[in-house]
This record gives C-alpha cells, structure tokens and sequence, in this order.
C-alpha cells in the first residue's frame, strides 16, 4: 500500500515535520504544498503529485501528533471496517503551549475539544440538515477510490471545504470510521482577532454550502429584508447566548458562562451575511 502525507502549509510545518519522522510501523511519503490558498487547492496539489497512492493522509500544519502510532492507528481503521473510506482523528487543545485564551477556547467551544468514541465503529454521514462531524481535514486517511467517484476538493472555498467533501461522500454513500480513545493536539486561534476572523469564515464557508445543496436545509432565507431582521435578531440576543449557549455539535442550549461560545455564533453570522449581502457570487454553480 503507498501512502502520501499531505500538508498545506501557510505557517511553519517543522514540529509536525518532526512528528511525522517519529511516527512507527508505517511506510508513508511526505508532501507539503507551501503558500497554497485556499487548501482545497493545497490538497489537491498534493494529489496530482502522488497520483498513484492508494491512501492520502491529510495533516493541518497547526497539529501535534502527540503518539508515535496516530498515522498507523488510521491506516489501523481502514483495515479493520474495509466499508470505511475514511478514518479521521478528533482534535483537542494542547495542555501545554497555549495561551490562557487558547484554554479558555478549549474549555467552552466543543469543536476545538471533541471526545473521541470507545471504539472503531462504522458511521454514516447525513444528507439533511447542518451537521458538525467528528472527522475533518485536520488529521485524517482518505482512500484513493473516494476522489475517483465524487472529485477532488474544491477550488473557490476560503472555508467549508470540509463538509462540502464530506457531502458529497455522503451522496455516493461512503461511510467514514474515527480512531477510538484517542486525539490530535491541534492549537486553535491564539487571538480574540484570530479567533473572529476564523469563525467569520466558518460562516463564509457555511452560506457557500447553502447556496450550493438548497435542498439540504442548511441556510437561512436567501431574502435580503429577512436576512437583516435576523442579523438585528441576532444582535439582540447576543447577551442571553452568553448564559444560554447554544452547541452545534451537541445540538442542545445549556445554562452557563459561555462568551465565546456568542462571540463564535455571532461571527459566522456574520461573515454569512456577508456573503450573501456583499461577496460576488453569482458564478457559483449549484451542487
């Protein structure tokens, strides 16, 4: 079996270079596409290079790999559920070399600190709704086969890319499996800047995929008077959500202190207003 680590990198790749160079009982080769924007152009590029591979591993240059089997453990996955065509590893924040705001960040916003499952099961992706999933392009094996039936990643997303793909592997029913008991250190923003600006994106990303998949239900009405009321909306209940969270990956409200957790939802917000109230995209074709 041929393997290809791929790494798009816009920082500094060293100390996940390094990690890789530690890992054991895998064979792989290493890829990193350096100042490729966005990534799914990066991924692809890392692709066309290793055109024979049978499995192509996907790395974010902002993770630790913090076992010296995580990329076997992958591999491990794929051998064990063979229906699977992909085995990813969920992400926490490192307990050492982060900032009192990267912690804080960790300890509310479940998507920078996911708990992993007990065991390798098999798990379907669904094709209604807005969903967050356990698997992501951060650390992740993905089998050749997949990019032969449904594409390779696409182009002209700056975020999304992620559920996008995983979309579509939903569409031609494959399925997907997670490393048990186990995760990646992955460094989220170190900023309050950084970290508006990312989810900003997020919702970018997000309006992106509810103007491609209508059908899917995942957006909010495309009227521009409907989307204002809902932005002011938003606005106004912005102090409740700091005591009355809402969870996307939990899909539940809870009571506690939870500023981030706002600041994350009111930025995504926003950058999908943006992008219906400001970004050119007229040219996007529907999925």
């Amino acid at each position: 079996m041929k393997i290809t680590a791929i790494i798009p990198s816009i920082r500094d790749e060293t100390r996940l270079v390094n990690n890789l160079k530690n890992q054991i009982d895998i064979k792989f080769e290493i890829e990193i596409i350096k100042n490729v924007y966005p990534n799914g152009k990066a991924r692809n590029t890392g692709i066309s290079k290793h055109p024979d591979s049978d499995v192509y591993i996907f790395l974010d240059d902002d993770i630790e790999l913090n076992r010296n089997d995580l990329l076997k453990q992958m591999i491990d996955g794929l051998e064990k559920l063979p229906e699977a065509s992909a085995c990813g590893i969920v992400r926490s924040v490192p307990e050492k070399g982060v900032n009192w705001f990267q912690q804080r960040i960790g300890h509310e916003v479940p998507l920078y600190n996911i708990t992993p499952p007990s065991e390798f099961k098999l798990c379907e992706l669904p094709l209604k709704g807005k969903y967050w999933l356990l698997i992501s392009t951060t650390c992740i094996a993905i089998k050749k086969h997949v990019f032969d039936k449904i594409g390779l990643f696409r182009e002209d997303m700056p975020k999304g890319v992620d559920t996008e793909f995983f979309y579509r592997m939903a569409l031609a029913n494959l399925k997907f499996t997670v490393v048990p008991n186990v995760t990646i250190e992955h460094y989220p923003p170190a900023t309050l800047v950084d970290f508006i600006k990312t989810h900003f994106y997020y919702g970018f990303g997000h309006a992106f995929e509810s103007k491609l998949y209508p059908h899917r239900g995942i957006g909010y009405p495309q009227n521009v008077f409907i989307l204002l009321l809902f932005f002011v909306l938003r606005l106004l209940f912005f102090p409740i959500h700091i005591f009355l969270p809402y969870s996307a990956f939990y899909k539940r409200y809870f009571i506690s202190f939870c500023p981030f957790i706002a600041i994350a939802s009111l930025s995504s917000f926003f950058g999908y207003c943006y992008f219906f109230l400001k970004a050119e995209n007229k040219h996007i074709p529907k999925g």
